[in-house]
């Protein structure tokens, strides 16, 4: 479980810094947030559909996804108010 959520945090973290030229930072939190819920529904259900049929994913999935999620949503909006403020102090220290 702290692989997945590792790998998670890891991805919305990236796709947050990979926001960093956009202007609008409402935005840039709403593509961090389904970065992060993509990330945790992907890292939960891809090893379930490689792997020969175990009717136990569907149980777990909720609880997975939505820790991961939070864990990824977290990780990434932090990253982005860390940027944000990184830029400001850039943008003030030029002028």
């Amino acid at each position: 479980m702290i692989f997945g959520a590792i790998i998670v945090a890891f991805i919305s973290i990236v796709s947050a810094v990979l926001t960093w030229k956009l202007q609008n930072i409402v935005f840039r939190f709403l593509i961090t947030g389904i970065v992060a819920f993509l990330a945790a529904y992907l890292a939960y259900w891809i090893p379930a559909w490689l792997s020969p049929g175990d009717d136990q994913y569907s149980s777990w999935a909720r609880l997975f996804i939505d820790t991961w999620f939070i864990v990824g949503l977290v990780a990434g909006s932090l990253a982005v108010i860390v940027s944000s403020i990184i830029k400001n102090k850039g943008s003030k220290n030029a002028s």
